[in-house]
């Protein structure tokens, strides 16, 4: 969910689709992670609860390989007047 803030409340809240990415690693264990969410139906107070999820169902990302970056400083490789 995006919540678009600029402006006076009612703020927009808009429900965006995302990319699903390639899981980089899955480990075994039998800890549990407690998630905690939100229902955000109809008025205020909205219901908070804890859920203890496996640590097999949550997943965790990392970045291969990362990108080379370029050098910005000193003088540019053309003239600007």
């Amino acid at each position: 969910m995006v919540v678009e803030r600029s402006g006076k409340p009612p703020f927009k809240r808009t429900f965006v689709q995302s990319r699903t990415v390639d899981v980089a690693q899955f480990e075994t264990s039998a800890q549990c992670e407690d998630v905690k969410t939100v229902t955000l139906r109809g008025k205020p107070p909205f219901k908070r609860s804890t859920e203890c999820v496996r640590v097999v169902d949550v997943a965790q990302f990392e970045v291969g390989s990362e990108q080379p970056t370029t050098d910005f400083s000193g003088k540019p490789p053309f003239k600007r007047h």
